[in-house]
Protein backbone atom coordinates (compact mmCIF):
# COMPACT_ATOMS: atom_id res chain seq x y z
CA UNK A 1 0.00 0.00 0.00
CA UNK A 2 1.27 3.61 -0.67
CA UNK A 3 2.49 5.65 2.16
CA UNK A 4 -0.49 7.94 3.31
CA UNK A 5 0.61 11.59 2.70
CA UNK A 6 1.55 13.41 6.42
CA UNK A 7 -1.30 15.74 7.29
CA UNK A 8 -0.26 19.65 7.80
CA UNK A 9 0.90 20.74 10.94
CA UNK A 10 -1.74 23.14 12.37
CA UNK A 11 0.32 26.49 11.94
CA UNK A 12 1.95 28.11 14.77
CA UNK A 13 -0.18 30.85 16.07
CA UNK A 14 2.10 34.44 16.06
CA UNK A 15 3.26 35.91 18.86
CA UNK A 16 1.38 38.74 20.16
CA UNK A 17 2.44 42.66 19.28
CA UNK A 18 4.30 44.22 22.26
CA UNK A 19 1.93 46.74 23.55
CA UNK A 20 3.50 50.23 23.47
CA UNK A 21 4.56 51.79 26.44
CA UNK A 22 2.11 53.69 28.39
CA UNK A 23 2.82 57.39 28.33
CA UNK A 24 3.57 59.24 31.42
CA UNK A 25 0.46 61.30 32.62
CA UNK A 26 0.47 64.50 33.63
CA UNK A 27 -0.59 65.23 37.06
CA UNK A 28 -2.18 68.50 38.29
CA UNK A 29 -1.39 69.39 41.21
CA UNK A 30 -1.81 72.53 44.25
CA UNK A 31 0.27 75.41 44.19
CA UNK A 32 3.23 74.80 46.42
CA UNK A 33 3.18 77.45 49.80
CA UNK A 34 6.75 78.52 48.78
CA UNK A 35 5.53 79.49 45.24
CA UNK A 36 6.05 82.65 45.61
CA UNK A 37 9.62 82.83 47.18
CA UNK A 38 10.79 80.69 44.44
CA UNK A 39 9.22 83.02 41.86
CA UNK A 40 10.84 85.66 43.51
CA UNK A 41 14.72 83.75 43.07
CA UNK A 42 13.78 83.69 39.42
CA UNK A 43 15.57 86.25 37.26
CA UNK A 44 12.47 86.56 34.81
CA UNK A 45 9.93 87.56 37.87
CA UNK A 46 12.90 88.72 40.25
CA UNK A 47 11.62 92.59 39.98
CA UNK A 48 8.02 92.21 39.67
CA UNK A 49 5.93 93.93 42.68
CA UNK A 50 5.02 91.42 45.08
CA UNK A 51 1.43 92.32 43.97
CA UNK A 52 1.87 91.05 40.78
CA UNK A 53 3.98 88.10 41.77
CA UNK A 54 0.79 87.03 44.24
CA UNK A 55 -1.12 87.39 40.99
CA UNK A 56 0.77 85.35 39.20
CA UNK A 57 0.99 82.18 41.91
CA UNK A 58 -2.97 82.57 42.04
CA UNK A 59 -3.07 82.33 38.30
CA UNK A 60 -0.76 79.42 37.48
CA UNK A 61 -0.90 76.03 36.83
CA UNK A 62 1.64 73.36 38.60
CA UNK A 63 2.05 70.16 37.23
CA UNK A 64 3.55 66.93 38.20
CA UNK A 65 5.48 65.42 35.45
CA UNK A 66 7.38 61.92 35.27
CA UNK A 67 11.00 61.31 33.35
CA UNK A 68 10.10 60.69 29.79
CA UNK A 69 7.19 63.21 29.40
CA UNK A 70 7.35 65.41 26.77
CA UNK A 71 6.45 68.75 27.80
CA UNK A 72 6.22 71.10 24.79
CA UNK A 73 6.77 69.23 21.23
CA UNK A 74 8.32 71.07 17.98
CA UNK A 75 5.88 72.65 15.67
CA UNK A 76 3.02 72.28 17.63
CA UNK A 77 0.93 75.50 19.04
CA UNK A 78 2.26 76.74 21.96
CA UNK A 79 0.16 78.87 24.56
CA UNK A 80 1.80 79.12 28.23
CA UNK A 81 5.85 79.60 29.15
CA UNK A 82 7.12 76.72 31.84
CA UNK A 83 9.50 77.42 34.88
CA UNK A 84 11.22 74.27 36.86
CA UNK A 85 10.28 74.27 40.12
CA UNK A 86 12.17 70.92 40.57
CA UNK A 87 13.44 68.29 38.44
CA UNK A 88 15.21 68.38 35.10
CA UNK A 89 14.59 68.76 31.33
CA UNK A 90 16.33 67.98 28.04
CA UNK A 91 15.82 70.92 25.16
CA UNK A 92 16.18 69.06 21.73
CA UNK A 93 15.79 70.82 17.90
CA UNK A 94 15.23 68.37 14.51
CA UNK A 95 18.01 68.31 12.11
CA UNK A 96 17.98 67.00 8.65
CA UNK A 97 19.60 64.11 10.72
CA UNK A 98 18.44 63.33 13.65
CA UNK A 99 18.53 66.00 16.72
CA UNK A 100 20.52 68.11 18.61
CA UNK A 101 20.74 68.88 22.67
CA UNK A 102 20.50 72.74 22.95
CA UNK A 103 20.48 72.63 26.58
CA UNK A 104 19.81 70.56 30.16
CA UNK A 105 17.44 73.36 32.19
CA UNK A 106 17.29 72.88 36.11
CA UNK A 107 15.48 74.40 39.06
CA UNK A 108 14.75 77.76 38.57
CA UNK A 109 15.09 77.88 34.79
CA UNK A 110 12.45 78.45 32.22
CA UNK A 111 11.20 78.01 28.68
CA UNK A 112 8.56 78.27 26.29
CA UNK A 113 8.58 82.05 25.49
CA UNK A 114 9.22 81.44 22.27
CA UNK A 115 6.04 80.78 20.76
CA UNK A 116 4.66 83.74 23.42
CA UNK A 117 6.75 86.11 21.05
CA UNK A 118 7.47 84.77 17.64
CA UNK A 119 4.73 83.19 15.46
CA UNK A 120 2.51 80.63 18.68
CA UNK A 121 4.57 77.88 17.28
CA UNK A 122 7.24 75.43 19.54
CA UNK A 123 10.88 75.80 18.39
CA UNK A 124 12.56 72.90 20.55
CA UNK A 125 11.19 69.61 22.40
CA UNK A 126 11.27 69.65 25.62
CA UNK A 127 11.38 66.75 27.70
CA UNK A 128 11.56 65.61 31.14
CA UNK A 129 14.83 63.51 32.63
CA UNK A 130 14.06 63.95 36.40
CA UNK A 131 10.73 63.77 37.58
CA UNK A 132 9.93 66.97 38.50
CA UNK A 133 7.41 70.06 39.19
CA UNK A 134 6.63 72.84 36.94
CA UNK A 135 4.68 75.94 36.94
CA UNK A 136 2.75 76.81 33.68
CA UNK A 137 2.01 80.28 32.91
CA UNK A 138 -0.79 81.28 30.28
CA UNK A 139 0.13 83.69 27.21
CA UNK A 140 -2.87 85.95 29.12
CA UNK A 141 -1.65 86.24 32.33
CA UNK A 142 2.08 87.23 31.03
CA UNK A 143 0.37 89.90 29.01
CA UNK A 144 -0.92 90.94 31.73
CA UNK A 145 1.98 91.01 33.45
CA UNK A 146 3.43 92.82 30.49
CA UNK A 147 0.92 95.60 30.91
CA UNK A 148 0.87 96.70 33.70
CA UNK A 149 4.53 96.07 34.22
CA UNK A 150 6.12 96.92 31.24
CA UNK A 151 9.94 96.19 32.27
CA UNK A 152 8.78 92.53 32.57
CA UNK A 153 7.86 92.67 28.99
CA UNK A 154 11.44 93.93 28.54
CA UNK A 155 13.33 91.25 30.63
CA UNK A 156 11.14 88.62 29.14
CA UNK A 157 12.34 90.01 25.30
CA UNK A 158 15.91 90.04 26.47
CA UNK A 159 16.00 86.40 27.25
CA UNK A 160 14.17 85.55 24.35
CA UNK A 161 16.79 87.23 21.69
CA UNK A 162 19.75 85.72 23.63
CA UNK A 163 18.11 82.28 23.68
CA UNK A 164 16.94 82.50 20.19
CA UNK A 165 20.66 83.25 18.92
CA UNK A 166 21.90 80.34 21.47
CA UNK A 167 19.45 78.39 19.81
CA UNK A 168 20.81 79.38 16.26
CA UNK A 169 24.52 78.76 16.68
CA UNK A 170 23.96 75.64 18.26
CA UNK A 171 21.11 74.01 15.48
CA UNK A 172 22.11 75.67 12.39
CA UNK A 173 25.28 73.33 10.88
CA UNK A 174 26.31 76.10 9.29
CA UNK A 175 28.10 76.76 12.69
CA UNK A 176 28.90 72.97 13.41
CA UNK A 177 32.68 73.63 12.72
CA UNK A 178 32.56 76.53 15.78
CA UNK A 179 33.93 75.69 19.63
CA UNK A 180 32.11 76.60 22.32
CA UNK A 181 34.12 79.93 22.90
CA UNK A 182 34.02 81.09 19.02
CA UNK A 183 30.09 80.66 19.79
CA UNK A 184 29.61 82.72 22.77
CA UNK A 185 31.88 85.43 20.86
CA UNK A 186 29.31 85.28 17.98
CA UNK A 187 26.38 85.45 19.53
CA UNK A 188 27.81 89.01 21.61
CA UNK A 189 28.00 89.66 17.89
CA UNK A 190 25.32 89.66 16.15
CA UNK A 191 22.55 92.17 15.89
CA UNK A 192 18.96 91.83 15.22
CA UNK A 193 17.12 93.55 12.45
CA UNK A 194 13.00 94.14 11.79
CA UNK A 195 13.11 93.85 8.41
CA UNK A 196 9.11 95.21 6.77
CA UNK A 197 8.16 92.37 4.31
CA UNK A 198 9.07 93.51 1.06
CA UNK A 199 11.92 95.25 1.73
CA UNK A 200 15.61 93.87 -0.23
CA UNK A 201 18.04 93.05 1.96
CA UNK A 202 20.78 92.70 -0.72
CA UNK A 203 20.76 93.59 -3.99
CA UNK A 204 23.08 91.88 -6.38
CA UNK A 205 25.93 93.79 -7.40
CA UNK A 206 26.27 96.11 -4.10
CA UNK A 207 28.86 96.18 -1.95
CA UNK A 208 27.94 93.87 0.93
CA UNK A 209 27.68 94.72 4.48
CA UNK A 210 26.82 91.77 6.43
CA UNK A 211 26.11 88.42 6.88
CA UNK A 212 22.06 87.46 7.23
Amino acid sequence: AEPRPAEPRPAEPRPAEPKPAAKPKSKRVAVPDNAEVQLAQIQLFRDLSESSRELLKSRMVVRQEKKGAIIVKEGDPGNALFVVSSGKVQVTKRRKKGHVRLAVLEPGAFFGEFALLSDRRRHATVSVIEDGVFFEISRKVIADLTKSEPSFGNTLRAFYRRRLLNTLVHSAPFFDPLNEEERESLMGRLRFRRIPEGTKIITQGEPGGGFF
